[in-house]
């Protein structure tokens, strides 16, 4: 027999692993903290801006009123409130800075949340599946999947956020009867969950009638009625609509343009083109992180000059695993078909449905975290379809085992970021503006990419404050066009404010250097052949490296007049 199938103890399979031994727990926290702990994410999100954000309004900076964003609620009032706390009980040997302990402690909020997740996605994981083995291997695609280790480690709601839907859930599938406090209570769960970050409003017509469709096979459970689902869509929609007009008032707004104006905000003037195309290997980063290997079919697809790769080499280096995570969903879907639970993959439908066509046409489908939302639905309906007698079923079960392990290892490289050779070059080129430059001086590089900007915030090289820098534009950025202007903005600025302005020298070379992950065509209105002869019209001092390095912009009359007609 398959030990998938072999663990299905009565006590677990009565009413799931609160009726299992009272160690249940260990296992999945165990995993989720050795995870955490062996690895650091490639990526944080907009931590750094929720901390400046949050650290200017306690100095006096800004006004409370500009606390209120839409996209996450209720992320930095929260922030704000524990502000004293984290700056007395974080250690300065841990956090150095005022900001850093901010930082510092929105993360501590996250990883709590990222183990509450793990729990709860195991426990229901067990309870639908009747099978600990089964739990587990829900668990590990849990952890390990791009979105939930990256933002785990991160200052960003999304885990929150993700935390709060999955304890609804948790208390709306194991409630024996579905009782008006458990469809209010639960439902106001969800609407909190996309309080700490919008997009989860896509999961509330999944979430809501999630206890009509989910559940395991002979369990005393009564399901949800159409009219509890929706009784639950009522009060869901109605906790995150009293908070955003709230928000909104507390930010100030008086009229319905103005709110227009602030919910488009949210998106920072993020824009992306081509967001069809782009969503094929986008989705891939809920659970695979793609890294170089993206790059690479980005190159393919634009046809890149300057780094032109061959279609053997994307398969070889990426589009095996584009391949490789739609077989998984594929597989999931059909096991949970053919399985008695297969109404489970109705809100599995419904959430993908939503979150593919709001990822496609209103977020940049590229970043891992949109689908986030879906992710338990996934997951859920792999859990409720495990028991499935269908004859391929083994198959697909050892199958979706063997997707657990791969998970790993693909994700494993990228979240050793500090033990890569991308990681030496952002140490040699963080020590080497050190060397050369004033405390307070500003750092332009040429994409967000650039490794010297991606330098752990910890990092001791960060030490006592981190590299001031900014990239001189970022593809998927709605002002990317107005690039010139940008730059010019801000050398004038911190001219004016006294600080000297370096810039990474490969900007004067002709074609890009491969560390800034330059695809040409990203933006079709972005060319690198217009910035080095805008930076070559500008006088710096020689650069500190042939390779790497930085040239200093000289604070000559010129170089003003140059930079203010811009």
């Amino acid at each position: 027999m398959e030990a998938d199938v072999i663990e299905t103890r009565p006590a677990a399979t009565a009413k799931g692993p609160e009726a299992g031994p009272r160690t249940w727990w260990i296992l999945p926290a165990a995993l989720f903290l050795v995870s955490i702990a062996v690895t650091q994410a490639p990526f944080a999100g907009d931590s750094i801006p929720y901390v400046v954000q949050i650290g200017d309004v306690r100095s006096g900076n800004a006004p409370p009123a500009s606390l209120w964003e839409f996209g996450h609620i209720l992320w930095r009032p929260l922030g704000y409130l524990l502000w004293d706390a984290f700056q007395a009980a974080i250690p300065d040997r841990i956090a150095w800075t005022p900001l850093l302990k901010m930082l510092a402690g929105l993360m501590l909020i996250n990883m709590m949340a990222g183990l509450a997740s793990t729990l709860l996605i195991y426990a229901l994981s067990w309870r639908l599946s009747g099978s600990r083995y089964a739990a587990l291997v829900v668990t590990v695609l849990f952890v390990w999947g791009d979105a939930v280790l990256a933002y785990s480690q991160s200052g960003a709601p999304y885990i929150v956020a993700l935390a709060v839907l999955l304890a609804g859930l948790w208390w709306q599938l194991t409630a024996k009867e579905p009782r008006a406090g458990v469809v209010i209570g639960s439902a106001c769960l969800f609407g909190f969950a996309a309080l700490f970050w919008a997009p989860f409003a896509i999961a509330l017509p999944a979430a809501c009638c999630a206890g009509r469709f989910i559940k395991r096979p002979g369990l005393s459970q009564r399901e949800m009625s159409w009219s509890q689902c929706l009784l639950a869509a009522a009060a869901g929609g109605a906790v995150f609509l009293a908070g955003v007009l709230a928000a909104a008032w507390l930010a100030g707004l008086r009229s319905g343009p103005e709110t227009l104006s602030w919910v488009i905000s949210a998106g920072h003037g993020m824009t992306q083109n081509r967001r069809a195309v782009r969503a094929v290997s986008g989705f891939v980063r809920l659970l695979i992180d793609l890294g170089e290997d993206g790059v690479s079919l980005k190159r393919m697809v634009l046809h890149d000059p300057y780094f032109p790769v061959s279609i053997l080499g994307v398969i070889r280096s990426s589009l095996w695993k584009v391949a490789v995570f739609y077989s998984f969903v594929a597989s999931v879907a059909v096991l949970a078909w053919k399985s008695p639970g297969r109404k489970s993959s109705i809100p599995l439908a419904a959430s993908a449905a939503v979150g593919a066509f709001a990822a496609v046409a209103v977020f940049e489908p590229s970043s891992p975290e949109r689908l986030l939302p879906v992710l338990p639905f996934l997951l859920l309906a792999l859990s409720a379809g495990w028991p499935s007698s269908w004859r391929w079923a083994p198959a697909l079960r050892r199958g979706i085992s063997g997707f657990a392990v791969l998970l790993v290892i693909l994700n494993l490289p990228s979240f050793e970021w500090r033990y890569s050779a991308e990681h030496r070059e952002a140490q040699t080129q963080a020590e080497d503006f050190r060397k050369n430059a004033k405390f307070d001086d500003y750092l332009l590089v040429t994409t967000i990419a650039e490794p010297i900007l991606r330098l752990n915030s910890f990092d001791p090289l960060n030490r006592p404050s981190p590299i001031r820098g900014m990239w001189i534009l970022n593809p998927i950025d709605a002002s990317a066009p107005a690039w010139r202007r940008t730059a010019s903005l801000l050398i004038l600025e911190n001219w004016n404010a006294g600080h000297d302005v370096w810039i990474t020298s490969h900007v004067f070379s002709d074609r890009p250097n491969a560390s800034s992950r330059w695809v040409e065509g990203d933006n079709p209105l972005v060319h690198w052949r217009d910035l080095a002869p805008f930076f070559r019209s500008l006088d710096f001092d020689p650069p500190t490296s042939p390779v790497n390095g930085f040239a200093r912009l000289r604070q000559t009359p010129a170089n003003r007049e140059r930079l203010t007609r811009e």
